[in-house]
This record gives structure tokens, sequence and C-alpha cells, in this order.
């Protein structure tokens, strides 16, 4: 087992795809909990543990990959309609009485408790990230700078740049970059690791 471990470990093109492949396992795993914790959420009704876990788990998504946000949403929602739906004496037909309207509104309330914890936890976890985007690229995503450093075309669609033969020797040759770039640290660590001297 050591060994395998071992060769995997210092094979530079392992570590450098590794780092990459780590933020979308991350990602995924902390989103499918948090869609899990918001569908037992929905069937079995609110209670803290399991709110604090789709809150956290939506915000790791979150902060992982950008992409967490189509997991944020939902959980989101049904954060609130879970809430709301399993809230006490909960009846639609409570007529135009203004008690029954203020109780409404509170249960309304109350209900958003949960769904604004969730977007409080993700701006206190990844804003200060947007924040330094907007600040270092006038762009709260960077992508006008990322565009214009990778020589793509704002408005371009993903079947254009699939199609675009431009795209995939670009990635041939970062992908060549990278690959000698981890050879060349390979040999670097061989070269000055005083254990193997």
């Amino acid at each position: 087992c050591a060994l395998p471990i071992s060769v995997v470990g210092l094979n530079p093109m392992a570590m450098s795809l590794t780092y990459a492949a780590y933020n979308d396992v991350l990602a995924a795993a902390a989103g499918s909990i948090a869609m899990v914790a918001a569908v037992q959420w929905l069937k079995q009704g609110p209670t803290r543990k399991v709110g604090v876990v789709a809150v956290a788990c939506s915000a790791a998504a979150v902060g992982t990959r950008v992409s967490g946000l189509v997991v944020a949403l939902p959980v989101a929602a049904a954060l609130f309609v879970g809430a709301l739906s399993h809230a006490h004496h909960l009846s639609i037909a409570e007529g135009p009485d203004p008690a029954s309207s203020m109780r409404r509104r509170a249960r309304v309330a109350r209900a958003l408790r949960w769904p604004l914890v969730l977007v409080a936890s993700i701006a206190a976890s990844s804003g200060w990230f947007w924040i330094r985007n907007f600040a270092l690229y006038r762009s709260v995503t960077g992508s006008a700078y990322l565009m214009n450093r990778f020589g793509r075309v704002p408005g371009d669609s993903v079947v254009r740049q699939l199609a675009s033969p431009h795209g995939w020797v670009l990635q041939v040759v970062r992908l060549w970059k990278e690959a000698h770039w981890g050879v060349y640290q390979a040999r670097w660590f061989v070269d000055n690791a005083p254990w193997l001297s």
C-alpha cells in the first residue's frame, strides 16, 4: 500500500492534477450533502442539526466553486418552504382576520430565518473573494481579465469555443507546459533532497 502512495505522491503530474480535482470533488460532496439535508428538512421537518448541515455544506460548496450557487439556491428555497410548511397551525384559509394575518406574517418571517442564515454564511465565507476580485479586476467574477488573459472573445458560446481549433491547440500547449514544469519540479526534488543522497 505504501509503494503506490509514494509513487503517486512523488509524481508531479499527479500533484498538479489533484489540486484542480480536489475543489471539484469537495464542491460535489458538500453540495450533495446539502441537498440531502434539504430533502430531509422538507420530509421530516425543520431541526437545528439539519439546518446547520444544510447551511454549512452549502457555504462550503460555494466556497470551493462558485458553481456551488446552483446548489445553494434550491437549498435556500427548501429551507424556506420546509420551515413554512411545517409551521404549527399553518392554515391557508385563516380568513381576513387581522390577527390571523399577523400570524401568517410572523410564520413567513420565521421561515425566512434559515435562508437568511444561509445567505449570511455564504457572504461571510466567500464574500471576501468576490470583494477581492472586484478590487483587482473591477468585476466580481474577474471574467474580463480572464477572457483577456486567455484570448477569449466575450459572448462566445460554449459550442463555438469547442468548435474552435485555436482553443484545442491552446489546451494542448498548456498541458505540455504543465507536464514539462512538473518534470522539472521532480528533477529538482530528486537532485536537492538530502535524504536521497
